[in-house]
Protein backbone atom coordinates (compact mmCIF):
# COMPACT_ATOMS: atom_id res chain seq x y z
CA UNK A 1 0.00 0.00 0.00
CA UNK A 2 1.22 3.51 -0.77
CA UNK A 3 2.68 5.52 2.08
CA UNK A 4 0.43 8.44 1.42
CA UNK A 5 -3.06 8.22 0.11
CA UNK A 6 -3.17 11.48 -1.81
CA UNK A 7 -4.25 12.37 -5.25
CA UNK A 8 -1.64 14.09 -7.36
CA UNK A 9 -4.52 16.21 -8.70
CA UNK A 10 -5.14 17.87 -5.30
CA UNK A 11 -4.78 21.66 -5.84
CA UNK A 12 -3.37 22.19 -2.33
CA UNK A 13 -0.25 20.13 -3.01
CA UNK A 14 3.03 21.72 -4.06
CA UNK A 15 4.55 20.85 -7.43
CA UNK A 16 7.16 18.73 -5.61
CA UNK A 17 4.46 16.84 -3.68
CA UNK A 18 2.48 16.22 -6.87
CA UNK A 19 5.58 14.95 -8.66
CA UNK A 20 6.46 12.64 -5.77
CA UNK A 21 2.89 11.30 -5.49
CA UNK A 22 2.62 10.66 -9.24
CA UNK A 23 6.01 8.95 -9.45
CA UNK A 24 5.35 6.94 -6.31
CA UNK A 25 2.09 5.64 -7.77
CA UNK A 26 3.73 4.78 -11.12
CA UNK A 27 6.69 3.00 -9.52
CA UNK A 28 4.51 0.96 -7.18
CA UNK A 29 2.56 -0.37 -10.17
CA UNK A 30 5.68 -0.89 -12.34
CA UNK A 31 7.99 -3.89 -12.55
CA UNK A 32 10.03 -2.29 -9.74
CA UNK A 33 7.07 -2.27 -7.34
CA UNK A 34 8.65 -0.05 -4.67
CA UNK A 35 8.19 3.52 -3.54
CA UNK A 36 9.74 6.65 -5.03
CA UNK A 37 11.71 7.08 -1.79
CA UNK A 38 13.16 3.58 -2.11
CA UNK A 39 13.99 4.11 -5.80
CA UNK A 40 15.79 7.38 -4.99
CA UNK A 41 17.71 5.59 -2.24
CA UNK A 42 18.78 2.85 -4.66
CA UNK A 43 19.85 5.42 -7.25
CA UNK A 44 21.89 7.34 -4.65
CA UNK A 45 23.52 4.13 -3.40
CA UNK A 46 24.65 3.32 -6.94
CA UNK A 47 25.83 6.92 -7.45
CA UNK A 48 27.93 6.74 -4.27
CA UNK A 49 29.45 3.53 -5.62
CA UNK A 50 30.08 5.26 -8.96
CA UNK A 51 28.45 2.38 -10.82
CA UNK A 52 28.52 3.13 -14.55
CA UNK A 53 27.73 1.22 -17.75
CA UNK A 54 27.67 -1.74 -18.33
CA UNK A 55 27.46 -2.59 -14.59
CA UNK A 56 24.73 0.01 -14.15
CA UNK A 57 22.55 -1.69 -16.77
CA UNK A 58 23.02 -5.06 -15.01
CA UNK A 59 22.14 -3.47 -11.66
CA UNK A 60 18.98 -1.92 -13.12
CA UNK A 61 17.90 -5.30 -14.50
CA UNK A 62 18.64 -7.08 -11.23
CA UNK A 63 16.71 -4.46 -9.25
CA UNK A 64 13.65 -4.66 -11.56
CA UNK A 65 13.92 -1.26 -13.24
CA UNK A 66 13.00 -3.16 -16.38
CA UNK A 67 9.89 -1.53 -17.85
CA UNK A 68 9.88 1.88 -19.50
CA UNK A 69 8.29 3.69 -16.54
CA UNK A 70 10.66 2.39 -13.88
CA UNK A 71 13.76 2.60 -16.11
CA UNK A 72 13.03 6.24 -17.02
CA UNK A 73 12.25 7.11 -13.40
CA UNK A 74 15.43 5.42 -12.20
CA UNK A 75 17.57 7.33 -14.68
CA UNK A 76 16.00 10.64 -13.63
CA UNK A 77 16.50 9.85 -9.94
CA UNK A 78 20.11 8.82 -10.56
CA UNK A 79 20.82 12.05 -12.44
CA UNK A 80 19.16 14.06 -9.65
CA UNK A 81 21.28 12.32 -7.00
CA UNK A 82 24.49 12.77 -9.01
CA UNK A 83 23.77 16.45 -9.61
CA UNK A 84 22.92 17.11 -5.96
CA UNK A 85 25.93 15.22 -4.58
CA UNK A 86 28.28 17.18 -6.87
CA UNK A 87 27.11 20.64 -5.83
CA UNK A 88 29.61 22.96 -4.20
CA UNK A 89 27.02 23.82 -1.57
CA UNK A 90 25.48 21.01 0.44
CA UNK A 91 22.47 20.56 -1.87
CA UNK A 92 21.82 16.84 -1.48
CA UNK A 93 18.59 15.74 0.16
CA UNK A 94 16.58 12.56 0.44
CA UNK A 95 13.54 12.50 -1.80
CA UNK A 96 10.68 11.78 0.58
CA UNK A 97 6.98 12.57 0.51
CA UNK A 98 6.23 16.03 1.87
CA UNK A 99 3.48 15.15 4.29
CA UNK A 100 2.53 16.22 7.78
CA UNK A 101 1.96 12.60 8.77
CA UNK A 102 5.01 11.72 10.83
CA UNK A 103 4.41 7.96 10.57
CA UNK A 104 4.43 8.29 6.75
CA UNK A 105 7.65 10.31 6.88
CA UNK A 106 9.34 7.71 9.10
CA UNK A 107 8.16 4.88 6.86
CA UNK A 108 9.55 6.70 3.81
CA UNK A 109 12.83 7.38 5.63
CA UNK A 110 13.18 3.66 6.39
CA UNK A 111 12.32 2.79 2.75
CA UNK A 112 14.85 5.34 1.47
CA UNK A 113 17.51 3.82 3.74
CA UNK A 114 16.63 0.29 2.58
CA UNK A 115 16.94 1.45 -1.01
CA UNK A 116 20.26 3.14 -0.37
CA UNK A 117 21.68 -0.06 1.13
CA UNK A 118 20.38 -2.10 -1.81
CA UNK A 119 22.12 0.24 -4.26
CA UNK A 120 25.25 0.75 -2.19
CA UNK A 121 25.82 -2.96 -1.62
CA UNK A 122 24.12 -4.28 -4.77
CA UNK A 123 26.99 -6.70 -5.49
CA UNK A 124 27.80 -7.55 -1.89
CA UNK A 125 29.13 -5.86 1.24
CA UNK A 126 32.77 -5.76 0.08
CA UNK A 127 32.44 -2.02 -0.70
CA UNK A 128 32.59 -1.44 3.05
CA UNK A 129 36.25 -2.54 3.06
CA UNK A 130 37.06 0.69 1.17
CA UNK A 131 35.57 2.89 3.88
CA UNK A 132 37.15 4.54 6.89
CA UNK A 133 36.02 3.04 10.21
CA UNK A 134 33.71 6.00 11.01
CA UNK A 135 31.92 5.63 7.69
CA UNK A 136 31.56 1.89 8.21
CA UNK A 137 29.86 2.72 11.51
CA UNK A 138 27.61 5.12 9.59
CA UNK A 139 26.63 2.36 7.15
CA UNK A 140 25.68 0.28 10.18
CA UNK A 141 23.55 3.24 11.38
CA UNK A 142 21.79 3.31 7.99
CA UNK A 143 21.03 -0.38 8.44
CA UNK A 144 19.39 0.40 11.77
CA UNK A 145 17.43 3.32 10.30
CA UNK A 146 16.22 1.05 7.48
CA UNK A 147 14.44 -1.14 10.01
CA UNK A 148 12.64 1.68 11.82
CA UNK A 149 8.97 1.17 12.41
CA UNK A 150 6.63 4.03 13.06
CA UNK A 151 4.74 3.75 16.30
CA UNK A 152 4.73 7.45 16.97
CA UNK A 153 1.94 9.73 18.02
CA UNK A 154 3.59 12.65 16.26
CA UNK A 155 4.88 14.55 19.27
CA UNK A 156 7.27 17.46 18.89
CA UNK A 157 10.09 15.24 20.18
CA UNK A 158 9.31 12.67 17.48
CA UNK A 159 9.33 15.35 14.79
CA UNK A 160 12.69 16.63 16.01
CA UNK A 161 14.07 13.08 16.02
CA UNK A 162 12.85 12.58 12.42
CA UNK A 163 14.51 15.82 11.29
CA UNK A 164 17.76 14.82 13.03
CA UNK A 165 17.74 11.39 11.35
CA UNK A 166 17.07 12.95 7.95
CA UNK A 167 19.90 15.45 8.44
CA UNK A 168 22.22 12.69 9.64
CA UNK A 169 21.48 10.64 6.51
CA UNK A 170 22.02 13.65 4.25
CA UNK A 171 25.42 14.24 5.82
CA UNK A 172 26.48 10.58 5.83
CA UNK A 173 25.52 10.07 2.17
CA UNK A 174 27.50 13.16 1.18
CA UNK A 175 30.52 11.89 3.14
CA UNK A 176 30.26 8.41 1.62
CA UNK A 177 30.07 9.92 -1.86
CA UNK A 178 33.10 12.14 -1.23
CA UNK A 179 35.11 9.25 0.25
CA UNK A 180 34.45 6.94 -2.69
CA UNK A 181 34.65 9.64 -5.39
CA UNK A 182 37.61 11.88 -4.50
CA UNK A 183 37.90 13.14 -8.09
CA UNK A 184 34.26 14.15 -8.30
CA UNK A 185 33.39 17.26 -10.30
CA UNK A 186 32.21 20.13 -8.14
CA UNK A 187 29.43 22.09 -9.77
CA UNK A 188 28.30 25.56 -8.70
CA UNK A 189 24.87 25.74 -7.15
CA UNK A 190 22.21 26.60 -9.68
CA UNK A 191 19.83 29.30 -8.56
Amino acid sequence: PPIMQISHHDPQLSAQQKLYAALDQKLRSSAFGGSAAQAHGIACGLVCRNVEEPALERAKQRLNFTDEVSATAFESLREMGLRDLNQAEFGFDLWLPDTHQLHAQLEALAEWSQGFLIGFMYDGPQIRAQLAAELNDSVQDIMEISSLESNTEGSTDDEVAFMELREYLRTVIQLLYEELNPERPIEPVQE
